[in-house]
């Protein structure tokens, strides 16, 4: 009782049992394992029914996966930074995004510095601001990892860059304006809007309406309180 706090403990107590008629605990997820154990795998075919529905191929080869210790482009031993920076095809990707050569130290960096460069840098690649190209190429570089895992299709260099030149244009479309100033500002709006309480013996009436011209409709709505903000009454 001591691990878990007072207010938690309340909680589980108040919720009502799903049946107090006293008989025993049934086995509800189908078909049950072979063991008779309870397992993610079996609860999620039972929700889903999967267990009435072929599965694809790359859904057996994802539920049967094991994992390794070593790239699967390359003998070297796996590690994020690897799989993010330094294995062969994302090595190539980042020296043709950045322009950079082996010896620059983006590819000396440890993990939590490199990230820290990234994400802080603002030199424009592809007519957008570094940090969201850097994002972008994370995430299709991913995607590459998990085809290459699961469907046993490398990705070679070019598309590769072209596919995140597209959605970089294609983000960078959809940021201008009023949004992308909104993602620049660094002063947010600290306002604090709230409900005040009317004077002693007063009760206060708030009201509101909005009204659409595309379909010539309008809508309003009220609610009355008093001075201790206790609900009175509320229409619309």
């Amino acid at each position: 009782m001591d691990l878990v706090p007072a207010s938690i403990v309340d909680k589980i107590v108040a919720l009502h049992p799903i049946s107090n008629d006293g008989n025993q605990d049934l086995m509800m997820w189908l078909p049950p394992p072979p063991d008779g154990t309870f397992s993610v795998a079996s609860a999620y075919s039972f929700l889903v029914g999967f267990h009435d529905i072929p599965r694809s191929h790359l859904a057996e080869v994802i539920w049967s996966w094991k994992d390794s210790d070593h790239c699967p482009r390359c003998p070297l031993t796996k590690t994020a930074l690897h799989a993010c920076r330094d294995c062969p095809l994302a090595h190539a990707m980042w020296k043709s995004l950045f322009q950079i050569d082996d010896s620059h130290h983006f590819f000396s960096m440890d993990l939590p510095s490199w990230c820290r460069l990234n994400l802080q840098c603002s030199k424009i690649i592809i007519g957008v601001v570094w940090n969201l190209v850097f994002g972008i190429a994370e995430d299709s570089l991913w995607q590459c990892r998990n085809i290459l895992i699961f469907e046993n299709t490398d990705t070679d260099l070019p598309p590769l860059l072209h596919e995140i030149a597209a959605k970089c244009r294609s983000i960078a479309k959809g940021l201008k304006g009023s949004i992308q100033a909104l993602f620049r500002s660094t002063q947010p709006n600290n306002l604090i809007i709230r409900w005040v309480f009317p004077d002693f013996d007063w009760i206060k009436l708030n009201m509101d309406g909005a009204f659409s011209s595309s379909k010539s409709l309008a809508a309003r709505g009220g609610v009355v309180r008093d001075h201790h903000g206790a609900f009175i009454f509320a229409f619309s």
